[in-house]
């Protein structure tokens, strides 16, 4: 079987709780198994196996010269980390990753798959640091004492091979037994600015007479969606399928009947939006106006929470943006004038990109490029029908890009028990953006 036929996401149960305020947010947990070493296809040489790496992998597994970083691939008497699929150990699956440690010049350098935007049959849909809140994988020390482990998680951008990029290096005492290692996305951006960039992971024993570790089930993980929201609302991402927030409905498809929701009218409904600029899969894509979105829902009074936002070139402060719903008005706001076109702060990441402790999003994004939109309507009909337009001005000089990221929709008498819940996703967002920006 091959390795990545299980690089499917998994959802797990809810099992973390946040305060926000006086009321506690219970959130759904998704791990996503990049690495199961179920075959001997890892050691196989594979095209991209990084994209955007800076040291790039041929394969799943490799050995590496710690000295001379374009050398690889030694002849077996030569390699120092002698490597093969085991069932003895396995953390996850039904089978392991063994390596034999006996030179402390050489290191074992794992790939994390990172494949932001190359998809294809055998590549999930992204699984790149910086879209997850945790990189976790588990390491058996087959002997009787603790062992001293150099961990190094390699990235960079247009560099080569041949060079030890930037690296974020940690020292591992694995006791006799199960281990468990974690490096968090916030640690990655401390180092890389961008976790996108972050591809590999090396492991090395300095000690002389080396050791042998199993090494499996390596995972990313992230948090979802409220409790609440998963059971009482209808939560909808727009824009590329692969960028899909857990816990929401990917909604950039027609509209069908059998369904219950998607597009009646637009033709922009996959804008994508630039990586190195917004990391969330919520807000980083979306569709474009003007479209109209559909939904099922039983008759009542409902509360609908949208965000507006295009982090790319072309902003929509020279457009005037409207929402209608059930064909009533119910958000307008007229093209910016010039003076508060150009007063706008654009292009951050120029000016503000490498500081550290400072709220970008509250700067830059939150209330300006991007805004939360929220009103009340009521449905009498059996369906929701949402315009998103963009009336023309009489001077015909608008320009700029009206982008709608995603629709929660929930009844209202429900507020009390979703508003906590859209509020810690709002805090999420906020914490991804400035971490990554």
């Amino acid at each position: 079987m091959r390795t990545t036929a299980i690089l499917a996401a998994v959802a797990a149960c809810l099992v973390a709780t946040h305060s926000l305020g006086a009321e506690p947010v219970k959130v759904g947990r998704h791990v996503h198994l990049i690495q199961g070493f179920e075959s001997k296809d890892v050691f196989a040489s594979k095209e991209n196996v990084s994209y955007l790496s800076g040291v790039p992998e041929d394969a799943e597994v490799e050995v590496w010269d710690t000295a001379v970083y374009g050398t690889r691939r030694f002849p077996v008497a030569e390699s120092g980390i002698v490597c093969r699929i085991t069932g003895k150990h396995a953390s996850g699956g039904k089978a392991a990753l063994e390596a034999k440690f006996t030179r402390a010049d050489r290191a074992l350098r794992i790939s994390l798959r990172n494949n932001i935007n190359q998809r294809g049959p055998d590549r999930p849909a992204c699984n790149s640091m910086g879209c997850f809140d945790e990189l976790i994988g588990d390491i058996y020390n087959a002997s009787a004492k603790p062992v001293t482990v150099e961990m190094t998680m390699l990235g960079g951008f247009a560099v080569t091979d041949r060079a030890r990029t930037f690296s974020l290096v940690r020292q591992l005492t694995l006791r006799p037994g199960p281990n468990t290692f974690t490096v968090t996305s916030q640690d990655v951006s401390a180092t890389f600015v961008d976790p996108h960039d972050a591809t590999c992971v090396e492991f090395r024993v300095p000690a002389k007479g080396g050791a042998t570790l199993h090494f499996d089930n390596f995972r990313l993980e992230r948090e979802t969606i409220g409790a609440n929201m998963a059971k009482l609302a209808r939560c909808f991402d727009f824009g590329v399928s692969y960028f899909n927030w857990p816990g929401f409905t990917y909604g950039s498809v027609p509209w069908d009947a059998k369904r219950g929701f998607g597009f009646t009218a637009g033709d922009r409904l996959t804008h994508g939006a630039d990586l190195h600029v917004i990391n969330d899969q919520l807000t980083r894509d979306g569709f474009e106006a003007p479209a109209s979105f559909r939904v099922a829902l039983p008759n009542g009074r409902y509360r609908v929470v949208t965000r507006t936002g295009e982090y790319w070139a072309k902003r929509d402060g020279g457009r005037n943006i409207e929402i209608k719903a059930e064909g009533k008005r119910v958000y307008y706001r007229a093209r910016m004038t010039g003076k508060q076109f150009n007063d706008f702060k654009y292009a951050h990441e120029r000016t503000d990109h490498w500081k550290r402790g400072m709220d970008l999003w509250g700067t830059y994004e939150d209330g300006t490029y991007s805004r939360q939109i929220e009103f009340e309507v009521q449905v009498a009909d059996g369906t929701l029908d949402l315009d998103f337009l963009i009336p023309p001005s009489a001077d015909g000089k608008d320009h700029g890009r009206s982008t709608w990221n995603y629709l929660i929709v929930y009844p209202a008498e429900k507020e009390k028990l979703i508003r906590p819940e859209i509020g810690w996703l709002n805090e999420k967002l906020r914490t991804i953006y400035n971490k990554v920006s």
